[in-house]
């Protein structure tokens, strides 16, 4: 869809996160690159200064279980995500958050920055990859870790 089409999707963005705080955008793997499907929030950088992208070999639920649980946790918890930091008990296994380099630049939270700046504010200014461990613990990057049963990319 071309940028000038998106006032559809910013209007539609708008009316959920006033009636929840945030919402969150699916986007479809893509067989020819290989993109693996992502869910990322909108909303969550005006009340709590980030947002939260997941991807990998999900479906559209499991990616949003992931976005809403940690959302939840780090608010029941009163907890404001940094780099590295590992929940557990906000899912059976333990998730990690991984900050992406550049948030407001990042082609994955395309309609997150344009819904903020469609309100006269800036992108998010930090963001967070939600990362799952495979069964014994290890997240992407760690030695060992099993990408072939876990397949997760690591977001830029």
């Amino acid at each position: 869809m071309k940028r000038d089409d998106d006032s559809d999707i910013i209007r539609e963005l708008d009316r959920q996160v006033r009636a929840r705080g945030y919402t969150f955008l699916h986007v479809m793997a893509d067989e020819r690159t290989g993109d693996m499907p992502l869910a990322y929030s909108v909303g969550l950088s005006q009340t709590g200064g980030y947002e939260l992208l997941v991807a990998g070999a999900m479906s559209e639920s499991e990616l949003s279980m992931f976005i809403e649980g940690t959302a939840e946790w780090l608010a029941d918890n009163e907890l404001a995500p940094e780099d590295g930091m590992v929940l557990t008990g906000a899912f059976r296994q333990p998730v990690k958050l991984r900050a992406l380099a550049d948030p407001n630049r990042s082609v994955h939270l395309t309609f997150a920055r344009r819904w903020a700046e469609s309100r006269g504010k800036r992108g998010p200014a930090r963001a967070f990859q939600i990362l799952w461990s495979d069964p014994d613990g290890l997240f992407p990057g760690d030695e060992d870790y099993d990408q072939a049963i876990w397949s997760q990319p690591v977001l830029p």
